[in-house]
């Protein structure tokens, strides 16, 4: 269903024009061959299948022109733009309504050099946790903005590559968790929150919302 009095998808302006990464392109060969040889289909759980079993429905914001609704369809091209990261649901203590970015790369630039982190860097996707029992729909666009950052560090971050985007974020939470970090501009949780999201909702009510509720 598509909304009413609003823009296709193909009309939507791109958010980056950033290439497809190397592990992108595994999961939909891997997604193509799968589906398309029927026993090969339980095989292999694709991103497309985490996205589509964990973010349901469309939500909710409030604008100049009253209150619209963003249509699932929008989310699930963000979702797309930003590098088609996995989708899990949590339960981490202390994080009950808290979304939770990992790049699939994390724990072999930060951690040990083992064989396990180095099979991670090379054929994990980048990872989204979203709260158990949520729905998760409003909540995703929130991780997605950290997805985007890294599917396109040149344009939404001050650094060249992944990596230095990785452990510059990282390095931020040396400490531990640091919640002040979202009110403070130049860090990683400012610019994902307050300068990338922001880009992404207007694009989103732009483009893929309604004021019909479906």
């Amino acid at each position: 269903m598509n909304p009413k009095n609003n823009k296709k998808s193909k009309d939507a302006p791109r958010l980056t024009s950033a290439r497809k990464g190397y592990k992108e392109s595994l999961s939909d060969m891997l997604t193509r061959l799968t589906e398309s040889v029927g026993f090969l289909d339980k095989l292999y759980y694709s991103p497309e299948e985490s996205f589509d079993e964990n973010i349901r429905g469309s939500f909710r914001v409030k604008t100049p022109e009253g209150d619209k609704w963003v249509h699932p369809e929008g989310i699930k091209e963000l979702w797309k733009q930003s590098g088609k990261p996995f989708i899990s649901t949590h339960n981490y203590p202390g994080f009950e309504r808290a979304g939770i970015f990992q790049p699939g790369e994390a724990d072999w630039h930060r951690d040990k050099k083992t064989l396990s982190n180095l099979v991670n860097k090379l054929f994990l996707q980048d990872q989204v946790f979203i709260p158990e029992g949520l729905g998760g729909a409003e909540m995703a666009v929130s991780e997605l903005a950290h997805a985007l950052r890294f599917k396109d560090p040149k344009k939404y971050s001050k650094y060249e590559t992944r990596k230095d985007l990785l452990m510059g974020k990282g390095s931020e939470h040396d400490e531990g968790f640091d919640s002040s970090l979202y009110g403070k501009p130049g860090t990683d949780e400012y610019q994902t929150h307050s300068v990338v999201e922001p880009i992404i909702r207007q694009w989103l009510i732009d483009n893929y919302s309604t004021k019909e509720a479906w």
